[in-house]
Parts: structure tokens; sequence; C-alpha cells
């Protein structure tokens, strides 16, 4: 009597069953003979042990394979940031027993990460980059050569040694860090000189002319009209209005200079401050004529703080600093543009 096909089918998956439930194809049997291994009179715990020798060989197989280094993504406008040494950070970890190599190195990137995302030109990024990383070589060469008290006093290290290392790494420090917030100030300082900010001192003034009055009541016409005064050079339409306002109850005198610039407002002889002009731009610095209170100044503002020589050249030439600008100045009629122009060329290696 024949079988059909659905039973000898039943039948074949059995003997398949059983022959998976013997002990020639259970773990690790079965991983062995995947692997082409012959498990023949093999105990189990031989099987085993065959098994995770196996594993051993081909992670070291894999450990030998040279891995590509990552090489880091650099977008438009930034500079790549140089390493620093991978020997004094090593060292740096294992004598402080902890990370402080480390610690070094990720503050070197993160300084490093801001410079490259200030609004300023590749070069000068690439010079700011620069000096960052001669700094930071010295401070990890500081770290990797102190060795602490923990260990330097079992070992009879010298401890005067050992703690004038550790005041001059801190020294270090506060040195870079001063460093970068006098360039950042400088940088943003660099991009200002041109910003309309007339409405904003406008504003300021008139807010400062309103606690005037508020702290100090019943003062007399004059005062109160030169108080009104600063707010003109801002904005003169609102000068005028609130000159106008205050007229009515201080009736202010005909002959005074807040009625005089009033009347100069009125016909349009006098528009206000004029905006800053700007008469050279470079990634190193900028040059821009200015009013301010005390008449017409042209200004120059670095990127980075010039060296001495360049300092001792401009001194020479009749620049003086301008702490409220934050700029040097010089007089209008001393102004030299080609002196100026030079300083790209003749002083490159003090700016």
């Amino acid at each position: 009597m024949k079988r059909n096909k659905d039973e000898e089918t039943k039948s074949d998956k059995t003997v398949e069953q059983k022959q998976h439930a013997t002990p020639n194809y259970r773990r690790p049997y079965g991983l062995l003979q995947k692997a082409g291994v012959s498990t023949a009179g093999m105990t189990p715990r031989d099987a085993w042990s065959a098994w995770n020798e196996l594993r051993k060989e081909e992670r070291a197989a894999k450990e030998k394979k040279p891995k590509a280094a990552k090489i880091p993504k650099i977008r438009k406008g930034q500079v790549p940031v140089p390493e620093l040494s991978a020997w004094n950070r090593d060292m740096a970890n294992n004598n402080s027993m902890f990370n402080r190599g480390d610690n070094t190195v990720d503050a070197y990137k993160s300084y490093a990460d801001e410079i490259n995302g200030w609004d300023i030109s590749v070069k000068q990024k690439e010079k700011l980059i620069g000096q960052l990383k001669k700094k930071y070589d010295e401070k990890l060469s500081l770290d990797a050569r102190y060795v602490p008290w923990t260990v330097s006093g079992p070992a009879q290290y010298p401890a005067q040694k050992m703690n004038g290392i550790a005041e001059r790494a801190m020294q270090k420090s506060v040195e870079i860090s001063d460093w970068f917030k006098g360039v950042e100030r400088s940088v943003k300082n660099s991009n200002r000189q041109y910003q309309e900010d007339r409405k904003t001192e406008a504003k300021r003034k008139e807010e400062e002319f309103h606690h005037l009055m508020r702290s100090m009541p019943n003062m007399g016409a004059t005062t109160v009209a030169t108080w009104l005064t600063p707010i003109a050079q801002y904005d003169p339409k609102r000068y005028a209005e609130l000159y106008e306002k205050y007229d009515k109850e201080y009736h202010f005198r005909k002959n005074t200079n807040a009625a005089k610039l009033y009347d100069k407002v009125k016909t349009g002889e006098y528009t206000g401050k004029k905006p800053p002009k700007k008469l050279m731009e470079s990634d190193s610095y900028n040059a821009y004529r200015k009013t301010i209170q005390s008449g017409e100044r042209v200004f120059m503002k670095f990127t980075t703080k010039p060296k001495p020589q360049l300092i001792y050249a401009l001194k020479k030439r009749g620049w003086h600093w301008n702490g409220n600008e934050e700029a040097w100045s010089v007089p209008v009629e001393k102004y030299d543009a080609d002196f100026v122009k030079s300083i790209e060329d003749q002083y490159k290696k003090y700016l």
C-alpha cells in the first residue's frame, strides 16, 4: 500500500527533528561543524573549549586589521585643528592617575571650535588657532611633567620642583583664559564700528532724561533744556518734539544753546550725528571716520591686539588709544592713508 505525499513529508520532518535532537547537532557540536571542525570523540566540555578557542582566534584576527582613521569633517569657512602631542597627553594621564591630559586636550579643542565659529577670515582663524596651539603645547608639556604628591612623596621626587611645575601650569591656564577673552572682545568690537546705533542711543538718552526729571524735580528751565540736548545728536526730530512739549511748561529762553539747536533742527540745518564712514577694511584691521563728542576722528580697530612694535609705530604717528571706542584714534587732519594701507605689508608679522 503506497503512502501519499503528505505522509512522506511528515515522516521526513520527524527524522530531521530526531537527528537535530542528538548530541552531535546540539550546541556546541553544531557550531563547530558549521565552522568546519570535526567533533568526533569530543565530550561536551572539550567541544565548548574548542568553540571558545575558535572565537578567540576570530577576535584576534579582527583586531589585527588596521582601522582607518576618522577624518573630521570641516565645514565651509572653518580650518582644521592641529592635534596636540599624544605622548604628552598620555604622560599627563598616567602621572595624574586620572585624565588630566584628556581634559587639557578637550579644553584646547573647545577654544578652537569657538574660534572656528567667529565671523572672521580663514586666514585669521588659522593664525589664532596656531597661537592657541602654541600656548596649549606648553600647558600640556607642564601637565605631563607634573607628578602629584601621592606619587612624588614615596618615590622621593623633588617636591619643590613639582610645586614649581604645578604653579606654572596654573599660571599658563590663567594666561590662556585671559588671552582668549581679549581676542574674543577684539573680534566682536572689530565688527561694530559701522553699526547704525542712533535709534538705540536716542532711546537711551531719552530714558536718562526722564530719570533725571523724576529723581530731581522742580529744576529750572535752563537745566531741563540742557538735559534734553544730548538727544538731538541721535534723533533731532524727537528732540524737537520734546523741546516743544516741555517749552509749554518751562518757557525756555530763546538765547540758550538748546533753543539755538532747536531752531537749526526745525530749519534742517542740523541733521544729527553722522554715521561712521568706512575708510579701509582688511582681514586684520578696519579704519573708519566717526564724529564723537570732542569732534571728528579717524579710528582703527584690530581684530587681535597688535604687538608692541606696531603700537610704537602708531604712537609715533600721533595715534592714541580711545577707551570709549576701544580703538586707536587720530585727528582727521593727522590721518595718513598711505601708512594705514601699508600696515598689512610692512607690519604683517606684528598684527
